[in-house]
């Protein structure tokens, strides 16, 4: 989706305001169960259950545990790790007396299982990483963490634990996943498990002994979760990753012995269609391969090579499963880390392009697919040949929410939004994948409320 389109669409949602929490959740606050937390150098955990006895406030259920703040150590910070059911979807902290402030902003998803907390498998949870500064906090003053109900009646365990502890940059304060995990003393549960939570073929291979040695299994789960970590999705698609050498394996299976047990592979690309969707002109020649990914692990084939051996396994935040077309009839795959739309018919791939969006960057076509319309949830994509497409997006209904059109498979002329009433919402104008031209957009009722001018990308 284009960019632009992101950042005008109407947005909506309930909001808790803190006035509410004011005059509605401070006076109610010994309804809520209290937790002795004891020393702040030492980590509390704690399990309570969420909608037994709830607080209804208005038309929202909440629940959760209140703690008085122990006496904290100068540049320490809140720090807490939890796994909630996932219909308590929404969580907040604030003080029990007085005028509430903003506490939380920021979290990072939990993505390992942690011993004491954690169980592969486990359906509709949420597990959630997060700090707050310390400066937030005054001792033996009183603190309520709630929960509110999203969704349905159910309730359900609410597993974790937290302390006070310092972060190892204090001069900006900042925390990651590792610096969490050794401040809670949290355990990840052994590598099958991970793997079983992620429901990864890739990751069964490399455990499977009778294939590949436990130690570069280990190494490449590692790999697997340094790169999930340190990749960065940021508005308008962009996103920064990493990722680690590929190193040989001990044991070099045959590739055929893995689709023979475990399935055909998600994905296969070959060293060359890598370099083209890179553009690489580095004169370095590197030994031609040929990559198997199953999900976030690819497998390396040296194509040469007459047994198709495997010889190094590479780990990235990709998820390649997620391309394969598991519907009947024309359909699209889509990998945004990648800027990767592949085409499938009847559940075969019939087309793959890179950079099929938004920008002047003129796509990577590695296989036109044929002449026709393609569809997934909420999205079309109809190609007219020779570069023309037509891409809509679509509301829930199946009415068209936003239509664009392509031109050398670039975006080109004139994008339109609409209202769920079907009435046009914007108009944008494009050439050569930027907007260039007016951008207009207008009230139900037709009337003209705002206007731009873009020039090769550039707003005027």
């Amino acid at each position: 989706m284009m960019t632009l389109f992101l950042s005008i669409l109407p947005m909506s949602g309930a909001q808790i305001t803190l006035e509410m929490l004011k005059n509605q959740m401070q006076p109610v606050a010994a309804d809520f169960e209290r937790m002795e937390i004891g020393d702040a150098k030492e980590p509390h955990s704690f399990k309570i259950q969420l909608g037994d006895q709830p607080i209804k406030l208005g038309d929202d259920y909440f629940d959760g545990f209140r703690f008085t703040c122990p006496k904290i150590e100068k540049g320490s910070d809140f720090v807490w790790y939890f796994n909630a059911p996932a219909n308590w979807g929404q969580w907040y902290l604030i003080q029990s007396e007085g005028d509430p402030r903003e506490s939380f902003k920021n979290w990072l998803d939990g993505d390992k299982l942690y011993s004491s907390y954690d169980a592969a498998g486990e359906k509709d949870r949420l597990r959630i990483l997060q700090t707050l500064d310390g400066s937030y906090f005054e001792p033996g003053k009183e603190y309520i963490l709630w929960f509110s109900r999203t969704h349905g009646e159910a309730a359900g365990e609410l597993r974790g634990v937290l302390g006070f502890a310092k972060s190892s940059d204090q001069e900006k304060k900042s925390w990651d996943y590792d610096d969490i995990e050794k401040a809670l003393n949290l355990k990840p549960l052994p590598p099958a498990d991970q793997m079983t939570e992620l429901g990864s073929r890739g990751g069964s291979i490399l455990l499977d002994e009778d294939l590949f040695d436990p130690r570069d299994a280990a190494d490449r789960i590692d790999a697997l979760f340094f790169s999930k970590r340190r990749t960065s999705h940021y508005r308008g698609g962009y996103f920064m990753t990493m990722s680690t050498s590929v190193p040989p394996c001990r044991k070099t299976p045959p590739l055929e012995a893995i689709i023979a047990k475990y399935g055909e592979p998600d994905f296969v690309r070959s060293l060359e269609e890598k370099d083209r969707r890179l553009d690489n002109d580095d004169d370095e020649e590197e030994e031609p391969t040929v990559t198997y990914y199953y999900d976030y692990f690819g497998f390396e084939v040296d194509p040469k090579n007459q047994a198709k051996v495997v010889e190094a396994v590479e780990a990235q935040a990709n998820d390649f499963s997620k391309l394969r077309s598991k519907v009947t009839g024309k359909t699209i795959g889509v990998m945004p880390m990648e800027n990767l739309t592949t085409f499938y018919d009847e559940g075969k791939e019939v087309g793959r392009v890179y950079g099929l969006s938004e920008g002047p960057e003129v796509p990577v076509v590695i296989q036109e697919p044929p002449v026709g319309k393609y569809e997934m949830k909420g999205r079309t994509l109809l190609n007219r040949g020779s570069g023309e497409w037509v891409e809509e997006y679509l509301f829930p209904d199946g009415t068209v929410k936003t239509r664009c059109h392509y031109e050398k498979n670039l975006i080109t002329g004139k994008a339109e939004g609409f209202y769920p009433s079907g009435k046009l919402y914007y108009t944008l104008s494009y050439k050569d994948g930027q907007l260039d031209g007016p951008a207009v957009k207008y009230d139900e009722n037709g009337k003209e409320i705002d206007r731009q001018s873009w020039s090769e990308g550039q707003r005027q």
